[in-house]
């Protein structure tokens, strides 16, 4: 229809296409999957299947390959991606989502997957303070420390003492001290981890290989504690649904759950399911885990792998080894970025790609570059390259095999690259193999179009000479 978005039912009436190209048609034609119009100055138009050629723009395009503003918005503060579904906060605390919706993960009380974002709740502020998406669920917390889920329940992994699945918001028990919260999810894990205000660290959803730190693989469909005590010392955690990481206040790293591809980075490949710390070092500012592999900054931007390294993912350029059981340095020195300037500062990954920010802005990537996730059209890369010179605060890779990424720039602008088979960029529109709306033939050919035709898989047009 060339309507600028896919819809997989029928319109009922007639919709107008093109309202902000200036001047009238004149002439239209379409074969299978494509269509051609006329404007009364000569231009030719094309939309549709690009698979052939049959548009005659002479491109292959399937996807897109370099980052697109996700509107117009300047207030975008974080954004939460994984599978195949996006959270985004405002910095008026109001919280948006986008993507598939078959559990409900959107939060807007349906099931209806979106192409653009939606508000979670309604109000032209809100109270949202954090975020986090999980495989097929969602987990928040408002400004007044409660913490709320929605989504897939069927591991109990919202919280919520049964396995109901819920399309929109609820309370997680009646506490009102969590500060931080990670939901983390694959096939076969869905769990979520969250941090209250005196330290102390939850957790509950599946517990295969003991990836809830309970010392047991009995699931938990309501937060139980990680340790004892009234207090801890626990900061930052981050699940890939298999096994976990978390950060202590003393600067020390600690991992448990499944380690099949030595992602514990304990230079082993045994399970655990407890908490046990990674090496001795005390100077570990973050850390993220993907489903088989790890990567962790320390305080001086020093950039750490480990895991499975198929596809060069852990960007160590190191194609040979198939896995790497302890931390090894991506680039060298005694500081980040290879001991020159900049230093590592935000990262997040998919399992089998990764994307960082360095203190001066710049995005880098490395790894499989499934649907061009990496911003370059090349395979893989095996350790990090240049994806943009603008300056980046936040990025977000997509988790859980995911096929695209999300950033926000120093400007407060969400842009969205990669796979969009059911809208999960959040560009208002689905993008797989066509022109979603017209685009202009010949713009170097001189003098008017007259007629065109087309038939299947070929297009014929007169001018004027």
């Amino acid at each position: 229809l060339g309507l600028g978005f896919i819809y997989k039912d029928t319109w009922r009436s007639p919709i107008q296409i093109g309202t902000g190209i200036t001047g009238p048609w004149s002439k239209v034609d379409t074969g299978k999957g494509m269509a051609f119009a006329l404007r009364t100055n000569g231009t030719l138009w094309v939309w549709g299947s690009t698979t052939l050629g049959q548009l005659g723009i002479n491109t292959a395009l399937s996807r897109l390959s370099t980052p697109v503003q996700l509107g117009s918005n300047t207030d975008w503060s974080s954004v939460s991606s994984m599978y195949n579904h996006t959270c985004a906060l405002q910095t008026n605390g109001t919280l948006w989502s986008w993507g598939r919706n078959s559990e409900g993960q959107l939060g807007d009380d349906s099931s209806v997957r979106r192409s653009s974002p939606v508000q979670v709740g309604s109000g032209i502020t809100g109270d949202w303070s954090m975020v986090s998406a999980g495989r097929l669920h969602t987990c928040a917390i408002r400004s007044n420390g409660t913490l709320w889920a929605w989504g897939n329940n069927t591991s109990g992994e919202l919280g919520i003492n049964n396995t109901t699945s819920k399309s929109s918001p609820v309370q997680v028990g009646v506490d009102t001290d969590w500060a931080f919260v990670a939901c983390g999810s694959n096939i076969v894990n869905s769990v979520s981890f969250a941090i209250k205000t005196n330290g102390t660290l939850w957790a509950w959803g599946t517990n295969t290989f003991g990836s809830l730190g309970l010392g047991d693989t009995i699931s938990r469909s309501v937060p139980v504690q990680i340790g004892s005590g009234p207090t801890g010392d626990w900061v930052s955690v981050s699940c890939g649904g298999l096994h976990t990481l978390a950060t202590k206040s003393n600067g020390t790293l600690w991992a448990w759950g499944d380690n099949s591809s030595g992602e514990l980075g304990l230079r082993d490949t045994t399970d655990r399911s407890v908490p046990v710390q990674i090496g001795a070092k005390t100077s570990w500012s973050k850390a993220t885990s993907m489903l088989t592999r790890s990567l962790a900054v320390e305080t001086n931007g020093n950039l750490w792998s480990w895991g499975s390294n198929n596809f060069g993912r852990l960007g160590i350029n190191d194609y040979v080894n198939l896995s790497h059981s302890s931390p090894v340095q991506i680039g060298s020195g005694t500081t980040g970025d290879w001991g020159t300037t900049g230093n590592w500062n935000t990262f997040d990954g998919e399992n089998n790609q990764s994307l960082a920010i360095k203190d001066n802005g710049t995005m880098w990537g490395w790894g499989r570059n499934t649907d061009w996730i990496l911003g370059e059209t090349i395979d893989r890369f095996s350790s990090p390259v240049q994806i943009s010179s603008e300056q980046w605060k936040d990025v977000n890779a997509g988790r859980d095999f995911g096929s695209k990424s999300h950033a926000i720039k120093m400007n407060g602008t969400l842009w969205a690259w990669g796979g969009n088979t059911i809208g999960e960029l959040g560009l208002g529109f689905i993008y797989k193999d066509t022109w979603r709306s017209p685009i202009q033939i010949g713009t170097g050919i001189t003098g008017p179009w007259s007629k065109v035709d087309t038939g299947k898989g070929m297009a014929f047009a007169l001018r004027t000479n």
